[in-house]
């Protein structure tokens, strides 16, 4: 009997329900399973292979989270396949393959990284390496092994396993009409099994993941790509020096209790010579002075019985773009990834360079490594060092150390060639060594012995031997040329180094001991011979020491002090590179460690614990309250470290807003569409060598207020055979610390930057173009179109040309200040490698 009309209609809203609750077909779960699968695989077996590592017996908690994620991306794939029409499924399914294939690729890498350094990714670190990838891809290149090709190649066929086992052929059988849907559909054996067998292992793996996990594998409970995901969308920023989260009262635990630095020279002070050697990723207890059995740095111990030992020094941050600034500066760098205290107006103090170079002194930096990477160039010009001596400069006949650059022999007769130029003027230089670098490649030249049973950490050790030598013949030089007496040698460490003693490797998410402590020796007028510093050190304490030394005291703005104090610091703190990763305190001999909300803190007592073997937050021997307290102070210490900087980065923003037109070196009137108007740009040099920043300001003169909605964009674009077609340099002006979306009508900006990519643009002419465009847009083409005066409108970009450059090759040593003979051939007096090491190919 055919029903009525209004029986069809009353049939219609419920068929549709069921088959909206129907199964989906067996073609959509198989292309599901086949595409989901592989990429399951990898995420699993990762997971399982960390928490193997760090703590076997949190394996099955550990995948919980995985398993719940694994079934619920199944079936919504499978759903997804399903209900699509087949027009839409042809766009969705390459769609998937491609993120299926970034995911588990991504999963991978994330997996090699914890593999190499025993830290996780984060979203944060993601789109630093994405944003830094130039500079960054000889050190991703050097973790690249056969295994991992062949690891990648497995991923990229696994995308195509569906494929492979006739996807084609299930897709083409969700397009027949669906049958009739009912409940029974769920309970028949093809579908009830499986799918009370998915219930299945989403329900226990939710279970499981309610479990508890150890301290150390804590990290691990949640999925990888869920984590990142949400960790981009969360968009926390704690961490980066903020305005509103930093600005307030400046006194705080890190001492500075006021932000000017206020020194005074005494009657008749001395003026030796100062030299600073700073050995990269050195660890104390891997030296010769603090472990009297490990035959490592003989040199460093006959330096020791001519001067003091500091017995026990920390760096601040892990990592050497932040120790620099902590031993040169006297103050804690900015607790954040980046290196802003590279751009303009980086620093807040002036440095040890700029205070000796009032006195007298003449500096210089010295490093076997590339002047690009961290913009080290402009870090050491920053400091105030009237020359830079880098890789760059030196002969190419030497040992390459590292993916950075050349053996640390390759400085020796070019530092002391730069201070036979000075005799009878005081001199301030700092030499920053590189073989004891990751990946702790020995030169070929070294004196090679057995300090260690695994062969990285073995490798580690002799790499240090090599550069105590290195240090020998510095100080020998030194001896040789009349300087033995009359100059302050201070050698530090930047930071240590980790081989997995907390399950941690490299250094810039060490926080243990290994990744803390680091030698500081002292020697020179001034200093007793063979005398011991007892107390609690820092690396903020050398620039003090130095102007002690020298004469100058300093009455206020360094949270450091002269290791001649009698007594050292009450306590002391130090952090991770990474943002929002780690940090410690160490008061008296109790050390705390605060790890965010990654896992709980913990607590040691390094007096009889000095391995850091056992929590006492574990233990239950420490209070909560008492936690507390020491995360307090070191949330405390991160707002002062990071608003002295902030309170720096505000005057100078301020003094780039005015109310009232500037006077730029070129004037314009550009309208970049209602709301922007360019009034100008100045630029000192149009011509630029190769590898140089063009130094730029540009003038903006708001005329509404931006908001989110409208961005301004700076291009440059290469007009000449050889040069770079393009390079996007937008960027957040005034060196980042003025957005658009601040600007406020009647206001005028002056833009102060660098314009200075990862790698040097190549030789040729260039033009620079701004612009506005409305990011509700929906095409470039609907850009507005620049009008006005000063400058020529590139129509095909809907920008305005407001000036021209050009990059030539050099002709001068790189870096600044003039140096060695460039390097084409061994500069005179360097003695090359041997017969028996042979320069590499």
């Amino acid at each position: 009997m055919v029903g009525t009309g209004e029986d069809a209609a009353a049939e219609g809203p419920l068929t549709r329900a069921r088959s909206l609750l129907a199964p989906p077909r067996p073609g959509a779960a198989r292309y599901a399973a086949a595409l989901i699968g592989p990429f399951l695989a990898v995420l699993i077996g990762c997971k399982v292979h960390k928490l193997l590592r760090v703590d076997p017996g949190g394996v099955a908690v550990g995948v919980g989270l995985d398993l719940v994620f694994g079934v619920l991306l199944f079936a919504a794939t499978a759903f997804t396949l399903d209900r699509l029409p087949r027009v839409a499924r042809r766009v969705v399914v390459p769609f998937l393959h491609v993120l299926l294939l970034l995911a588990t690729a991504l999963v991978a890498a994330e997996h090699v990284f914890f593999l190499t350094t025993g830290s996780l990714l984060d979203a944060h670190l993601v789109g630093y390496t994405l944003a830094h990838f130039g500079a960054l891809s000889n050190v991703l290149a050097s973790e690249v092994s056969a295994p991992m090709v062949v690891g990648g190649v497995a991923i990229a066929l696994s995308n195509l396993l569906p494929l492979a086992l006739g996807g084609r052929r299930w897709l083409r059988s969700l397009d027949a009409p669906r049958g009739a849907a009912s409940p029974a559909t769920w309970r028949s054996r093809r579908v009830g099994g499986p799918t009370v067998a998915l219930v299945a292992v989403a329900a226990a793996g939710g279970a499981l993941a309610t479990g508890t996990l150890p301290g150390r594998a804590e990290p691990l409970r949640d999925t990888v790509c869920a984590s990142l995901v949400a960790d981009a969308l969360d968009g926390d920023d704690d961490g980066a020096p903020s305005l509103a989260a930093t600005s307030g009262a400046p006194d705080g635990p890190a001492g500075n209790t006021t932000d000017a630095l206020k020194l005074a020279d005494r009657a008749a002070p001395p003026r030796p010579n100062v030299l600073i050697v700073v050995m990269e990723s050195t660890r104390a207890r891997s030296t010769t002075v603090y472990e009297p059995d490990l035959e490592t740095t003989p040199e460093l111990v006959a330096l020791a019985r001519r001067g003091a030992v500091v017995d026990t020094a920390y760096t601040t941050v892990t990592h050497t773009t932040k120790a620099l600034t902590s031993i040169l500066c006297g103050i804690y760098p900015i607790l954040d990834t980046g290196s802003a205290e590279a751009g303009p107006e980086g620093l807040p103090v002036r440095c040890l360079p700029r205070i000796l170079g009032k006195r007298g002194y003449q500096s210089a930096f010295f490093q076997p490594a590339t002047a690009h990477f961290e913009r080290r160039d402009r870090l050491v010009e920053n400091l105030g060092f009237g020359r830079l001596v880098a890789k760059e400069q030196l002969a190419p006949s030497y040992e390459l150390s590292s993916y950075f650059g050349y053996e640390d022999d390759a400085l020796v007769d070019p530092f002391l060639d730069w201070v036979r130029e000075r005799q009878g003027k005081p001199f301030f230089a700092t030499v920053l060594t590189l073989a004891s670098h990751h990946k702790y490649n020995v030169p070929r030249s070294a004196d090679r012995r057995i300090f260690a049973e695994k062969p990285l950490l073995d490798d580690y050790l002799n790499a240090i031997h090599y550069t105590d030598r290195f240090l020998g013949k510095l100080l020998a030089g030194l001896d040789a040329l009349g300087h033995r007496d009359d100059t302050v040698v201070i050698v530090v460490g930047d930071h240590g180094e980790g081989f997995d003693e907390h399950g941690r490797r490299q250094h810039d998410t060490v926080i243990y001991e290994e990744g803390l402590r680091v030698p500081f020796v002292v020697a020179g007028p001034g200093i007793a011979p063979g005398s011991h510093v007892e107390g609690l050190r820092q690396l903020i304490d050398v620039a003090p020491t130095v102007l002690d030394l020298v004469g100058v005291d300093v009455l206020s703005g360094y949270p450091g002090e002269t290791v001649r104090a009698a007594a050292g610091h009450e306590r002391v703190f130090a952090s991770c590179w990474y943002r929002n990763r780690c940090m410690a305190m160490r008061e008296g001999s109790r050390k705390t460690i605060y790890h965010f909300d990654r896992r709980p803190p913990e607590v040691f007592d390094l007096a009889a614990d000095p391995e850091e073997k056992r929590d006492l937050v574990a233990a239950k021997e420490v209070t909560p309250a008492e936690v507390d307290r020491a995360v307090a102070a070191l949330e405390a210490w991160k707002r002062d470290a990071n608003g002295r900087f902030e309170r720096h980065f505000q005057r100078f923003a301020a003094e780039q807003v005015l109310n009232h037109p500037p006077t730029p070196q070129k004037p314009m009137a550009v309208w970049l569409g209602p709301r922007l108007e360019l009034v100008g740009v100045d630029a000192p040099k149009t011509t630029v060598e190769q590898g140089d920043p063009l130094e730029l300001t540009l003038h903006y003169h708001c005329l509404e207020a931006l908001g989110d909605r409208f961005q301004l964009f700076v291009h440059i674009f290469g007009t000449s055979p050889g040069s770079k077609p393009f390079t996007n340099f937008d960027h957040v002006p005034v060196n980042g610390h003025r957005p658009t979306n601040e600007w406020l009508p009647g206001q005028y900006i002056a833009d102060k930057t660098r314009v200075q990519p990862s790698k040097p643009l190549p030789v040729g002419d260039y033009v620079l173009t701004v612009g506005v465009y409305d990011t509700e847009a929906k095409a470039p083409a609907e850009r507005f179109v620049p009008i006005g005066l000063g400058a020529d409108v590139d129509f095909a970009h809907r920008s305005a040309r407001v000036l021209r450059f050009s990059v030539v090759a050099r002709e001068t040593p790189w870096g600044f200040g003039g140096g060695p003979t460039p390097p084409t051939s061994v500069t005179p007096g360097v003695t090359p490698p041997t017969a028996t090491a042979p320069p590499p190919p």
